[in-house]
């Protein structure tokens, strides 16, 4: 688990780095923003995986107050991300499926879309 949040963890921010070396035009483009939102999401997924994944491999038994102080919060934390990142990907599959039908008309709405669903994530 360790070694595939840092993988993960490795190629968003390798997509990252890619993505600040885009031209600002192609920047705006809908498929990279969406890779760009999914990115972001998962480093906080995988980054909060792997604050997890080393406290686990200590194998410690944490107090009652490590729990509720650390645990539940970051609990929280994990869960707004991971909503986040799947309501991205659904976001990627619904334009992909808009492209497939040729509703060439809806893809100007989805990119507005975008930050609606780091709300909705935020607020699941």
């Amino acid at each position: 688990l360790l070694g595939a949040n840092l993988l993960s963890l490795c190629g968003c921010c390798w997509y990252l780095w890619t993505f600040s070396r885009l031209k600002p035009a192609s920047r705006k483009r809908l498929s990279h923003l969406q890779l760009l939102s999914l990115a972001v999401a998962d480093m906080g997924l995988h980054l909060g995986g792997l604050v997890y994944s080393v406290f686990q491999a200590g194998d410690h038994t944490f107090t009652k107050d490590v729990r509720e102080g650390f645990c539940k919060p970051y609990d929280v934390i994990f869960r707004i991300f991971r909503f986040i990142s799947v309501l991205q990907e659904m976001h990627i599959a619904s334009t992909t499926l808009l492209q497939a039908w040729h509703h060439k008309r809806a893809l100007p709405c989805c990119i507005k879309i975008i930050p609606l669903v780091w709300v909705l994530g935020g607020a699941l």
